[in-house]
């Protein structure tokens, strides 16, 4: 757990420097690129909120899923600036794969690919669909193929004894309940305590019960929306923020 937990912060550190060295940085940046790419990363790797990925062996899928997703990330921002693009796609695709079998959040990666190349790199649509078209067709097809493969399983499940107890709650109750637990969470990302292995959360029942909580939520989803539209860093952390917490935290 601890390797790989070390694996996804080499990979982050890498995602991040050649983020920083985009042009729309180089120039500000010029000489605190690396440094400021070893901070990320180091604060990414011991921050308290970690803990649970290398210290709880079930999170292995979770920590997998993540080392995948950021080599995944890595591998294609490469491929943008890369003299023989394929090769790195193909090792994007060798991240993505294993992912997939990991845990379905990954499944998000190829649109913050998208959205990543939007804001940074090609900054259009139709400049994207110009050049990369064929490596995004790839992506859906991959995408498409796990997507049926996903839903033949939860077919064949659907028909089985669960083996557990289920809690039942309506996606609405979900809804507002990860209202609550995301700003929770977010707090959490910058005071770290306390910390506890499971919250037990109640469900919530009404949305007033979680009013400003829903507010600042969509404020954020607002702002994130506005920032990718005008092609602004922060809209691209916006949207990975949002587009990964969407599969775990909305009303699936």
């Amino acid at each position: 757990n601890l390797l790989i937990h070390l694996l996804a912060a080499m990979a982050l550190f890498g995602v991040v420097r050649h983020t920083l060295s985009n042009e729309r940085f180089r120039s500000r940046l010029a000489g605190w690129v690396t440094p400021l790419s070893a901070m990320t990363a180091c604060i990414w790797a011991v921050h308290p909120l970690q803990t649970q990925s290398v210290t709880y062996v079930c999170q292995r899928y979770e920590s997998m899923m993540g080392l995948c997703f950021l080599g995944f990330m890595y591998c294609s921002i490469r491929a943008f600036s890369a003299d023989k693009p394929l090769i790195w796609q193909v090792a994007a695709l060798a991240c993505l794969a294993p992912g997939l079998g990991s845990k379905e959040v990954i499944a998000v990666a190829p649109f913050l690919l998208l959205v990543y190349d939007y804001v940074f790199v090609a900054g259009s649509l139709k400049g994207i669909l110009r050049v990369r078209w064929r490596w995004y067709l790839v992506l859906g097809a991959v995408l498409a193929s796990y997507g049926w493969f996903l839903f033949r399983e939860i077919s064949r499940q659907a028909h089985e004894p669960a083996g557990a107890v289920l809690f039942l709650i309506s996606p609405l109750e979900y809804l507002l309940t990860q209202a609550e637990v995301i700003v929770h969470y977010l707090r959490l990302s910058f005071w770290p305590a306390p910390l506890c292995l499971d919250y037990a959360w109640p469900p919530v029942a009404h949305v007033g019960e979680v009013a400003w909580q829903a507010a600042l939520i969509g404020l954020l989803f607002i702002a994130a929306c506005a920032g990718v539209f005008r092609r602004q860093a922060f809209g691209l952390a916006g949207a990975w923020f949002f587009v990964i917490l969407a599969p775990t935290s909305s009303v699936i």
